[in-house]
């Protein structure tokens, strides 16, 4: 915290000649190589950042946006591209590990229900993102996670109590068997393990994975048919004419039928009513819009929801990594064709999270192992959201006076 808080203090007095070079049209930043001193010590922040940020399934853009920044001189709307390629960097490893974890703890089916809607909701947020000025962005973004601190925490404490009360049963009952034969036996003495079991299938939900992948491909196609001012539409739709607003409603329409099938497939399997369902699926969309306006991995609205669904705090985590890799992905294009992202930029600092994902999830998952406290990682959720709250502020007030109008979208 208090690193992150000297790298703040110290970018506001970088000028136009340190990290950015001037051209004809004013101040743009300089290219990634050779790195600054400044820069190289942003990336072991960024490190650090998404060290416990990718271990919990939320990416961490409310601590990334401001660094980026505040410290590194990026403009807020390419800052919030650069943070989505550090997230899914990290969300990719994080969804790697999971699959390779037995019992595999992605929790697809309730994804594939949540998933049209929030891959939905990040085509909205990019729109918005070019449209909105930044700070109306900004204070969007800490509204938001002032609310989901309040839910995280209540969700930690609770947790936190229950695993309390167990951890005293097993040992409760350890201890009258030593008493009455000497040694603790397997089958006298409850496994831990039951106590804090992870979701499993009745074999492999094959629906919902069939679901997942078409919806996958459904936004990545979208985006290629809509194209941007980076890429022309494969198909050569004109911004803002007719027909690119006409493919923009057959998406929504699309997104809208597909969520029906997860629900006719799929909801009953998980007895979700039709209200239920859809009170889910409109959260998930308001965290598909906060993905990609305001550079959240999505998780940071989705993990609450999860755990709210009632989730372990350890599915919770990979399957809000597996939506966060799917909206980052779709949004990291979307950015890319929309001319915004700095590909050098992104791909150092993409690998750079790749590694945290496996440092961090390796150290939560023994810490776990160890204190039997899956609760952790929604202590950590709720950590890292409330530093993301503490820094926004002032990041708001840092760009307010710099961009205060509302832009062209065509």
């Amino acid at each position: 915290m208090s690193i992150l808080l000297i790298l703040l203090l110290l970018g506001q007095g970088i000028s136009c000649g340190i990290l950015e070079i001037e051209s004809h049209e004013g101040c743009e930043h300089k290219p990634m190589w050779p790195p600054h001193i400044i820069e190289i010590i942003s990336y072991l922040t960024v490190f650090m950042i998404c060290n416990l940020a990718n271990a919990t399934g939320i990416g961490g853009g409310g601590m990334l946006v401001p660094l980026l920044v505040i410290v590194m001189d990026f403009p807020a709307h390419n800052a919030i591209p650069l943070s989505k390629s550090i997230i899914l960097g990290g969300a990719i490893v994080s969804v790697i590990m999971s699959i390779r974890t037995r019992p595999m703890p992605l929790d697809l089916k309730i994804v594939s229900i949540l998933q049209p809607t929030t891959l939905l909701g990040t085509a909205v947020g990019v729109w918005l993102n070019k449209l909105f000025p930044d700070w109306l962005i900004l204070m969007l973004l800490t509204s938001t996670l002032v609310y989901v601190i309040y839910k995280n925490f209540t969700k930690a404490f609770k947790l936190y109590r229950a695993e309390t009360v167990k951890i005293a049963k097993i040992q409760e009952i350890k201890e009258k068997n030593q008493e009455s034969s000497g040694l603790t036996s397997k089958e006298s003495t409850p496994d831990e393990s039951e106590d804090f079991k992870q979701a499993t299938f009745d074999g492999f939900p094959w629906k919902s994975t069939i679901l997942i992948t078409l919806n996958y491909i459904s936004v990545l196609l979208f985006a290629l048919l809509k194209g941007g001012s980076g890429m022309e539409s494969i198909i050569g739709i004109e911004q803002c004419s007719a027909s690119y607003w006409t493919l923009a409603l057959i998406y929504t329409i699309y997104s809208i039928i597909m969520t029906g099938f997860a629900y006719f497939f799929i909801a009953k399997d998980l007895s979700w009513s039709l209200p239920k369902t859809i009170c889910y699926t409109i959260i998930s969309f308001i965290g598909g819009i906060g993905s990609g306006m305001l550079g959240l991995g999505g998780g940071v609205i989705i993990g609450p929801l999860m755990l709210d669904i009632g989730l372990t705090p350890e599915v919770t985590a990979a399957s809000s990594s597996l939506i966060v890799m799917f909206t980052s992905s779709s949004t990291s294009l979307q950015f890319y064709l929309g001319n915004v992202l700095d590909i050098e930029y992104a791909a150092v600092m993409f690998v750079i999270s790749m590694l945290a994902s496996v440092t961090g999830i390796t150290m939560v998952s023994k810490l776990i192992k160890k204190y039997q406290r899956p609760s952790i990682i929604v202590f950590i959720l709720g950590g890292v959201t409330t530093l993301s709250a503490i820094l926004l502020p002032g990041y708001s007030y840092y760009v307010m006076s710099k961009n205060d109008i509302f832009h062209k979208v065509c």
